[in-house]
């Protein structure tokens, strides 16, 4: 079961859900993002899943499970810590080029979330909340950065950052930044 707390800052909720070397880096992210004026805040009813804004529009999510929670995390159990980062990239196709250019394209084909029932999903498909009967089952080619990825979630075409690493998370900052660029030039 999810902790029950009383603070509403993401940096107030990450002690109570993780520890070690994910608390610092889950820290140091939500730090980063309240200096470049895009803090998180509550989104749903869960204190531990909270969204930044930037341009009054999702720029990126962050969500965070401790050990003791048995919620789905995209269709897996989770039974251990994590913390979880979504930028949403909504002009993406804006600035692929530099993506490319910056060598990160690899972050977001790395980081793809696949369809729990398609052929690239490494996901068990016990006890999912995604039915094979939908339509979207099997997922969608999505071209990214001059690559097709087939059989990704259509309902989450953003990448999904579990527990990102150093490299990862400068990744996601350097992406989230040529996200703040292209909306500025729109």
């Amino acid at each position: 079961m999810t902790k029950k707390t009383t603070n509403t800052s993401i940096e107030d909720v990450i002690p109570d859900f993780l520890d070690g070397d994910l608390k610092e880096s889950a820290l140091e992210f939500a730090a980063y993002m309240r200096e470049s004026k895009m803090p998180f805040k509550i989104h749903s009813t869960s204190q531990s899943s909270q969204s930044a804004r930037y341009k009054n529009k999702i720029i990126c999510q962050l969500m965070i499970y401790s050990a003791a929670d048995k919620n789905f995390v995209y269709g897996e159990f989770t039974g251990f810590q994590a913390w979880l980062v979504i930028p949403s990239l909504d002009r993406i196709n804006n600035y692929e080029d530099l993506i490319i250019k910056n060598g990160l394209q690899n972050v977001l084909w790395d980081n793809a979330l696949y369809c729990v029932w398609g052929e690239n999903s490494g996901l068990s498909k016990k006890n999912q909340k995604c039915n094979p009967n939908n339509g979207c089952a099997g997922g969608v080619s999505l071209a990214r950065c001059g690559k097709t990825l087939k059989g990704v979630c259509m309902c989450r075409t953003y990448p999904i950052f579990r527990n990102p690493n150093k490299v990862e998370i400068a990744a996601i900052k350097r992406l989230i930044e040529l996200e703040q660029k292209a909306r500025d030039e729109n």
